[in-house]
């Protein structure tokens, strides 16, 4: 019994050993496939074609990010009736964003990089545009001494 139960180890250990050598060869393959695909997107990229799928045979979103801008532009747009908090925010930027064709990538990190503006603040009823809140200040007009003693 002892025998055959070690014969059955041998056996799977040597499959093993064998099924890993061959494993090691189709990953080598593999990377060498890989590098020769990105030069070949590289050359594409490098005359204005733009390549259709990532590595590994897995496709990207054919949606674009949403860049600071727009994601600005749609925090503006949701704050102008009221103030949310940062839940219903996000929701309701990510809805309007996707209903213009964006999608959620890189939404957390653009949606905390446009709440650190000045324009925007946080109170306990949430998040809301600071000019709401403040009145408007009156910007001072500049005066440059050399034009001055030029007309003087």
């Amino acid at each position: 019994m002892l025998e055959r139960l070690n014969s059955a180890i041998s056996t799977l250990q040597q499959e093993e050993t064998t099924l890993l050598e061959r494993k090691s060869e189709l990953d080598q393959r593999a990377s060498e496939l890989d590098d020769a695909l990105k030069r070949v997107r590289g050359a594409l990229t490098a005359l204005g074609v733009s390549s259709t799928g990532k590595l590994n045979g897995k496709r990207g979103t054919t949606k674009p990010s949403p860049v600071k801008t727009v994601v600005r532009e749609a925090v503006v747009a949701v704050l102008q009736t009221s103030a949310l908090q940062a839940n219903e925010l996000r929701a309701e930027v990510e809805r309007r964003l996707r209903e213009r064709g964006y999608s959620r990538m890189g939404l957390s990190l653009r949606l905390k990089e446009v709440l650190s503006a000045d324009e925007f603040e946080e109170t306990p009823a949430g998040y809301q545009l600071a000019a709401l809140h403040t009145t408007p200040r009156t910007e001072a007009v500049p005066v440059f001494p050399e034009r001055v003693a030029e007309s003087a």
